[in-house]
């Protein structure tokens, strides 16, 4: 769901509430064998990677942060570096904090993976408006 604020029309401060959104996904992904993936936008402050209650990180099971990077510099032509932060895994062990470069190619644009030649790229191209 994206954004999340489009789908969660309550109060994100309280817990009960926000519980029993996150609560009612789990089950329903459960009993669809699937994944929910909820994706929100919170402060712009890199000190914290969810807004409103500790429920959303309390109440889910996995919480990734993607912030952009200082390598990336502040030139808009510039390369544009991203760091994919596990913040929380209930079913992994540590994670290190994964480089993603922004590249745009002709129509399109990926995540790469960063760190010279030998970088991966991800599959899948994703269209984007200019």
């Amino acid at each position: 769901m994206d954004p999340l604020a489009a789908a969660y029309a309550s109060q994100e401060n309280t817990r009960g509430l926000v519980r029993a959104f996150v609560s009612h996904w789990d089950d329903w992904s459960q009993a669809n064998n699937c994944t929910t993936l909820l994706l929100a936008h919170p402060p712009k402050s890199s000190m914290y990677s969810y807004a409103g209650s500790t429920d959303w990180l309390g109440a889910v099971r996995a919480l990734w942060s993607l912030q952009r990077s200082e390598k990336g510099g502040t030139d808009p032509g510039g390369p544009s570096i991203w760091n994919l932060e596990s913040v929380k895994g209930n079913y992994r062990g540590s994670s290190e904090t994964v480089e993603l470069g922004w590249d745009v190619a002709g129509d399109q644009v990926r995540w790469q993976i960063a760190g010279g030649p030998s970088s991966k790229t991800m599959s899948g191209a994703y269209d984007y408006d200019s």
